[in-house]
């Protein structure tokens, strides 16, 4: 699903001060179920077109 950009603009991330010349083009939420160990649930998911 995706995301109003300023869902990452507005949070105070230090990566707006190393990389503040490259422009946001999209923001995405992905569907995934767990947490870290669960990675391979949404490689599956990408894989077989059901990325959300």
């Amino acid at each position: 699903m995706r995301l109003p950009s300023t869902d990452h603009t507005s949070r105070p991330w230090r990566i707006h001060e190393i990389a503040n010349d490259f422009r946001l083009e999209d923001l995405w939420t992905l569907p995934t179920p767990g947490g870290p160990d669960d990675l391979h649930h949404l490689v599956q998911q990408m894989a077989n077109g059901k990325g959300g």
